[in-house]
This record gives C-alpha cells, structure tokens and sequence, in this order.
C-alpha cells in the first residue's frame, strides 16, 4: 500500500515484477535510497532505478555510508571519485560492510598476499575490482595475514615458481603435485609456461583458489627448477 500511495499502481506493480523482494522495503525507504543513489553516484533517477534492482543490498544504506566508500575506494587506489564510484557499483558489498571491514584494510591484505609493489597492486584492483569483495576470513585462510607462512614462501619462492603462479590458470593449481612435475619437468616438450595461458596474475591465484594452499603448490614445482 506505502508503494502505490508514494508511485501510484502502474509503477508499483511494474518495479515489483522485476524483483519481489523489494515489497518487504517501504516505499519512503526505497526513494530514499534512490536519491542516495542518484548524490553518490552521479546517476539519472532511470539509472538508479537499474543499480538498485541489479543490487539490492544498495537499499537502505546511509548516503555517509555510500560516500566514504567511494572516497575510500578513490584515497586507496588512487583514482577519480567517478572512477571509484564505478567501482564500488561492480561490488556493493564494499559499501555494505566498510563500517566493519573497511577499503583500506581490503586492500592491506591483498598487500599482504601478493608479491607486488604498491603501484602494481593498485594496477590489479582497478583491472579487477572484483578481488576487493574477499572477506576478511578467506583472506586469513588464503594465508593474506601479515606475516603468515605462505605468504612468506610465495614472496620467497625463486622466480620460476613465482611467475608460474602469476601467469597460469586456475588449472596449473588444481593439479596434483605428480602432474605438475610431469607438465612442467625440464624433459617435457611443452613450454614450462605456455605463454598463450597468459595472466596478469597473482590476481588469478586469489580469484581462482579460495582454499587452495600456496605451500602446496610452490613444494610441488621446487624439484623442477
């Protein structure tokens, strides 16, 4: 009823078709969120419209919430404000949970875990943004806290290993050690890293293997260098 009193009928009936779930949101609530939308994001009331039937943990989200993570986003990876804004619409659970876990420490344990320089990092993020939706206890167990023991081993690793983790697939980590050995010995007749395979890629390594063991791997190709 607060639906068709604030849009009218037509309007209401059409914007739940889309997605139902919006009917547990009060309308004041919803064109609240949608004017936040519209100040943080520079976006046209159509366009808003759009974010928040593709997103709707957007609804009901302060607009101070909204606009320090876009001015984290933009502070951390050293972008515009419409830039980070953009980033932040690719993932919202960035503005969900920046109170608790914020952009900065997001990206201080992707510091933590890949083996690249501060300008490198920034590069990867704002190619995939995506890395920064990882939250805090896939990273623990992605070994992504500082000083833990498989970081410590990839940073460590000698260059062949460490650019087989950069530039292969998901594939190369998912193999059993045996195979791995028998892929990429010296006496194989394939290219040790098949360049057609390849990635921008620590990314990879994090995006790909969620519960997978660096050590493991990096043990798995230590013979065969």
């Amino acid at each position: 009823r607060s639906w068709i009193e604030a849009c009218g009928k037509e309007y209401a009936l059409a914007f739940h078709a889309r997605e139902p779930l919006l009917l547990t949101t009060p309308a004041p609530t919803m064109l609240l969120s949608l004017e936040h939308l519209s100040r943080v994001f520079g976006l046209p009331p159509d366009e808003c419209v759009q974010l928040a039937l593709r997103n709707p943990s957007f609804i009901g989200l302060p607009h101070a919430q909204l606009q320090s993570t876009v001015n984290a986003v933009s502070e951390v990876l050293d972008i515009g404000l419409q830039e980070a804004g953009k980033v932040v619409m690719k993932c919202p659970g960035l503005a969900v949970r920046q109170p608790e876990f914020p952009v900065a420490r997001r990206v201080e344990l992707l510091g933590a875990l890949l083996p690249v320089s501060k300008d490198k990092l920034r590069q990867m993020v704002r190619q995939r943004p995506q890395l920064l939706s990882k939250s805090p206890q896939v990273c623990r167990r992605q070994g992504a806290a500082r000083g833990g023991p498989e970081v410590l081993s990839l940073r460590q690793s000698r260059g062949p290993v460490r650019s087989l983790l950069r530039h292969r697939t998901r594939s190369a980590l998912s193999r059993s050690g045996r195979a791995l050995r028998s892929r990429y010995s010296p006496d194989s007749q394939r290219s040790w890293i098949p360049q057609q395979h390849h990635r921008k890629g620590e990314a990879w390594l994090l995006l790909y293997c969620p519960h997978s063991s660096v050590l493991a791997c990096v043990s798995s190709l230590g013979p065969i260098i």
